[in-house]
């Protein structure tokens, strides 16, 4: 966060919210993008063979009881906690084109560069592949 007040040049005196910062520079929080890298790679295991060693890794049983008191949070009850948050079965991970139309990239802001590189003293400029920084 500090990095991308140093390169929008807001200073915290401004007392601006992390979340102002973040929309102004067009980017998304890490936890969303965590989040989403979660349900892509869950998306790429369930699409998998079964007959494979990841794919029977996730699917695997574990034999014996959880212990007693608030369990330690698993990965695939992270990723099932987000389908619930945005709304996706589990089953639209078999097919590919329903799954990428889901919500799962819905963190990508698609920015462009030159917003995020911009500050009051520096200036990048991308042309025909060439890139050069101005004062």
């Amino acid at each position: 966060m500090r990095m991308l007040r140093r390169m929008l040049g807001i200073s915290l005196k401004e007392q601006r919210t992390n979340e102002e910062v973040l929309t102004e520079a067009g980017v998304t929080s890490i936890s969303s993008k965590i989040e989403e890298a979660r349900l892509t790679w869950f998306g790429l295991v369930k699409r998998r063979h079964e007959e494979e060693g990841i794919r029977k890794a996730m699917d695997l049983p574990i034999p014996g009881k959880r212990s007693r008191g608030r369990q330690r949070k698993r990965w695939l009850d992270c990723v099932m906690a987000e389908m619930k948050k945005r709304n996706i079965k589990k089953q639209w991970a078999q097919d590919r084109k329903k799954w990428r139309k889901t919500e799962v990239r819905q963190t990508d802001p698609k920015t462009d560069m030159r917003k995020l590189i911009q500050s009051e003293y520096w200036i990048m400029n991308i042309s025909d592949g060439n890139m050069s920084v101005t004062q």
